[in-house]
C-alpha cells in the first residue's frame, strides 16, 4: 500500500521518486569497514541479502540482492572477501550468532552489527542523495523489487510449466 500511495502522489504532483533498497539502508547503518554483508530473515530457511563495498564513502552493491539459503550467501561472501574483515549487518542477530559458520567468519576478522529496525531516517538520507544526483524515476517506472516470487506465483508457474511440458 505504501508503494501505491507514493506512486499515486508522484503521479498527481508530477514528481519523480527515489527508489531505495531496504538492504542498502541496513548496510548504510553499519559502522566502519570496506565490506558489508546486509541480510534479513527471508523465512523458508532463506535470507534476503546483498554484499556491499564502500567506495569513496558510497556503498556499491556487489552483484545483486537475492533470496537464498544462508549457507549460499556466506559462501558468496567468502569468495568475494577471502581476507575476511566483513561487517555482517542485520536486524536479526540470531541469523548470525547461532549459525555454525559464524565462528569461522569471526576468526577471519568479521564482525556483527545489529542495526535498528527504524530505517526511515536512513531511507530518507539515501533518497535525498539520489535526488541530489538526479537518480530518480517516474511513477510508472517505479516498481517493487520483490526478489522472491510469491507462493501463488510459484504454484501458478510450476503448474503452468508442468502443463506446457505435458503437451
Amino acid at each position: 500500500m505504501g508503494l501505491t500511495t507514493v506512486k499515486a502522489l508522484a503521479e498527481i504532483y508530477g514528481r519523480r521518486i527515489a527508489a531505495v533498497s531496504r538492504l542498502e539502508a541496513i548496510a548504510s547503518e553499519a559502522g566502519e569497514g570496506e565490506w558489508i554483508a546486509a541480510m534479513v530473515n527471508g523465512s523458508r530457511g532463506e535470507v534476503c541479502a546483498g554484499l556491499y563495498r564502500r567506495d569513496g564513502g558510497r556503498l556499491v552493491l556487489q552483484g545483486e540482492e537475492s533470496v537464498l539459503p544462508v549457507a549460499e550467501f556466506v559462501e558468496d561472501v567468502r569468495r568475494a572477501t577471502p581476507a575476511g574483515g566483513v561487517c555482517w549487518a542485520t536486524l536479526d542477530k540470531e541469523l548470525v550468532v547461532e549459525a555454525p559458520w559464524w565462528i569461522e567468519r569471526k576468526l577471519a576478522g568479521d564482525r556483527l552489527e545489529v542495526v535498528t529496525a527504524v530505517l526511515a531516517p536512513r531511507v530518507g538520507q539515501i533518497g535525498y542523495q539520489q535526488a541530489q544526483e538526479g537518480k530518480l524515476v517516474d511513477a510508472l517506472a517505479l516498481d517493487a523489487n520483490y526478489i522472491r516470487r510469491s507462493d501463488a506465483e510459484r504454484s501458478w508457474k510450476d503448474t503452468s510449466g508442468a502443463a506446457r511440458h505435458a503437451r
